[in-house]
């Protein structure tokens, strides 16, 4: 299960080059929303207690990771952009309301009477430390391509943002652009990109679309130096793709090595919650049932709940959804 061994036998895969979730093991057997691996060290721990009464073990305590990719800085940029944008949704796509609604917000934005919807760095980062933990966001380091929205890491507002993020205590990792997973290349020149503005390259890293192939994205993560990863979920549900909720050093089962680079697991990200691409569930059934039941998992073996909310979602799903998502602790 940690070392995703699955993956590189079943070679089904989707638009994005993805594996599927009804593709695993977990899927097809029913533990796809169990850490099946915790489970076992628990069950193993039980058995080395009733042998050896005076052995003890060391726990952690359950701990929620709030992380955050930064697909877009802002929504409304360039005049001629969102021009563009405008026109494409009234003429392209035929939604003169949206257009109109964008039209409006990017005039009030311009003029100082709103702020931008996506910047919400600042609200995220008190909802984490109001759980006494530290967020982490993912900021891209290349120019905008097909599938990439883009943006120039290095523009003044930009490394404002990230200065603001580290002043207050919280993290900056790297999300690599769609086909950086199989490209040493492209993951070493917007790794050197984001090392300039930080002044360091003591950090971790999450693809974009959360593209990923074992080993060889593990490789090229620990060949450029990123400390950790955190794409190995998926995108359609929340659930346990490693089986596993707690960060674990990777092992390369081709190589037959362990790689200097840890994974953090991803469980629930906001598209696998809210994007209807993906299920026919209303949020609520997935809230109410699934999400509680992943929550309540985690918190019994002492794990690490890491949740993707992108900041462009703090106002498209609402404040009151992410607080449900993290407070639904019963």
């Amino acid at each position: 299960m940690v070392t995703r061994y699955e993956e590189m036998i079943v070679k089904d895969r989707d638009e994005y080059d993805r594996f599927p979730a009804t593709s695993s093991l977990g899927y097809k057997e029913g533990f796809l929303h169990r850490p099946i691996v915790n489970e076992y060290a628990e069950l193993l721990w039980d058995w080395i207690i009733a042998l050896v009464p005076h052995a003890r073990r060391k726990r952690k305590a359950y701990q929620l990771s709030l992380t955050h990719d930064v697909d877009q800085i802002c929504k409304f940029g360039a005049v001629s952009k969102d021009i563009r944008i405008i026109v494409s949704l009234a003429l392209k796509h035929v939604q003169p309301v949206r257009a109109m609604k964008h039209l409006i917000g990017m005039c009030q934005t311009r003029i100082g009477r709103a702020k931008d919807p996506f910047y919400t760095y600042d609200e995220l980062m008190d909802i984490s430390e109001q759980k006494g933990s530290k967020a982490c966001f993912y900021f891209m380091a290349r120019e905008s391509a097909a599938c990439d929205t883009g943006y120039d890491v290095t523009e003044k507002k930009v490394v404002r943002i990230i200065e603001n993020i580290l002043n207050r205590g919280h993290e900056v990792g790297l999300h690599p652009s769609i086909g950086s997973y199989l490209s040493y290349e492209k993951l070493h020149h917007e790794k050197e990109q984001l090392d300039k503005i930080l002044g360091y390259s003591n950090y971790g890293g999450r693809q974009h679309y959360l593209q990923w192939k074992g080993p060889d994205t593990w490789r090229f993560y620990e060949k450029v130096g990123l400390t950790h990863d955190s794409s190995v979920g998926y995108v359609e549900t929340p659930g346990f793709r490693c089986g596993i909720c707690m960060p674990f050093y990777v092992f390369d089962v081709l190589a037959g090595r362990k790689l200097n680079l840890r994974e953090i697991p991803l469980i629930t990200t906001d598209t696998s919650v809210f994007s209807k691409k993906y299920h026919d569930f209303e949020y609520d059934q997935i809230k109410n049932k699934l999400v509680k039941s992943i929550k309540y998992r985690v918190k019994k073996v002492s794990g690490n709940y890491c949740l993707l909310w992108h900041n462009s979602s703090y106002h498209k799903y609402g404040v009151e959804a992410l607080n449900d998502l993290i407070n639904n602790d019963n």
